[in-house]
């Protein structure tokens, strides 16, 4: 669908999938849960409907997408209801979400999916031009599957498998850094092996997808391996670093976007 124009993979309302959260949610705390589910909504709902301060950092992220604030009916009339954006300092209201949450409130995910909100969710999809039907909500259904459950630096780590594949990425991370004597300090050589170790996660990341339509078995296997983060360690040079090809990745464009993103947070979060 997206072959003839990859940009429609993020901005056009062909990208729209229905969304899966709430049914995670509400599956989760039916089968753990102690805290009324209403109780547990009714915050969020009131947080919506009151409304809250706008933050210095809330103003700047507004002002960064203003034109798409602005070209679009929906979106004006939350972040821009008097023509203009809600600067620092000011109230911002979220009442259709609120009225969204009241009913999540009380009929838990059964009006959200099978329902009028399904209804008005589709609907609006539609007139937009995607292709999210009723059908699709009416069918989606919450899988639970197995945690990725690690032993690492004397800690058991679980985490979430695919088609998440930060739990896969963390976990060969941790295992490569673990091959290295602690030294009790995080210094620039320390940093250099955690973006060198973050790289060939981030190159095999793109070779996971969703269990239910890709064999992601090999791919994973090798992820969570204690004796292949051994041999990716040995790739790792303390003096110097490679192009993407060395690291197994497959979309070099890609692979510096999500390095950039993800080593600009590991030199913030350093400094």
């Amino acid at each position: 669908m997206f072959d003839k124009e990859s940009s429609k993979k993020k901005d056009s309302p062909l990208s729209i999938a229905v969304p899966g959260e709430l049914a995670g949610l509400y599956t989760a705390h039916k089968e753990y849960g102690k805290i009324p589910w209403e109780s547990l909504v009714k915050p969020a709902e009131n947080l919506a409907r009151n409304g809250f301060i706008v933050s210095s950092f809330l103003s700047k992220t507004l002002a960064s997408v203003k034109s798409t604030i602005m070209s679009n009916k929906e979106l004006r009339s939350v972040f821009a209801p008097k023509g203009r954006l809600v600067s620092k300092g000011k109230t911002i209201y979220f009442k259709k979400l609120a009225d969204t949450l009241a009913s999540v409130s009380k009929h838990g995910m059964n009006d959200f999916y099978n329902g009028s909100i399904a209804q008005s969710l589709s609907n609006d999809i539609q007139k937009a031009g995607g292709i999210i039907k009723k059908e699709d909500f009416q069918k989606y259904r919450a899988i639970t599957r197995k945690p990725l459950v690690a032993n690492v630096f004397g800690y058991e780590i679980v985490t979430a498998p695919p088609p998440a594949s930060g739990g896969a990425m963390l976990i060969l991370i941790l295992k490569i850094l673990s091959n290295y004597k602690a030294t009790g300090e995080f210094n620039s050589l320390e940093l250099h092996r955690f973006v060198e170790a973050l790289k060939y996660a981030l190159a095999m990341k793109t070779s996971l997808g969703d269990p239910q339509f890709a064999n992601v078995t090999n791919i994973l296997e090798k992820m969570i391996s204690t004796s292949y983060a051994k041999v990716l360690k040995s790739r790792i040079n303390d003096t110097k670093t490679y192009d993407p090809a060395h690291y197994g990745s497959k979309y070099a464009l890609l692979f510096f976007e999500l390095l950039f993103v993800s080593s600009v947070f590991c030199f913030h979060s350093y400094n």
